[in-house]
């Protein structure tokens, strides 16, 4: 259970739940330390209101990870997770398939939590 008057690491160092980083684990299986895209549930600290968040990795766990120790991932929102593995990609696939999925999601009407876009809207 996520306690909301709990420190917030903003390096994402904070010891995380066990139990969340199982589900990670679970959740991505043998592709743990590959890249990709992820998306999720999240609160936009610039106005407070809940809305997706895309993100690109070069190891989708380790950034999972950090973004559960700052935060960013709220253990109850976990359930929201959708990851796109690209198992032997590089940066450059990872910007692309990362503004695909924001297009995709801005097409749709959806107002991204995202501050920037990614570099592979350009």
């Amino acid at each position: 259970m996520h306690d909301s008057n709990a420190w917030v690491d903003p390096f994402g160092l904070a010891p995380t739940n066990p139990i969340d980083r199982a589900f990670l684990k679970e959740l991505l299986g043998s592709n743990a330390k590959n890249g990709g895209v992820y998306m999720f549930r999240t609160i936009d600290v610039r106005d407070g209101v809940e809305k997706w968040y895309v993100g690109k990795a070069n190891n989708l766990y380790s950034r999972l990870r950090t973004h559960l120790g700052t935060g960013k991932l709220d253990p109850a929102k976990l359930s929201t997770l959708n990851v796109v593995v690209l198992p032997h990609g590089v940066e450059t696939d990872f910007f692309k398939a990362e503004a695909n999925i924001m297009k995709r999601f801005e097409d749709a009407g959806e107002n991204l939590a995202n501050k920037i876009n990614s570099p592979g809207c350009k």
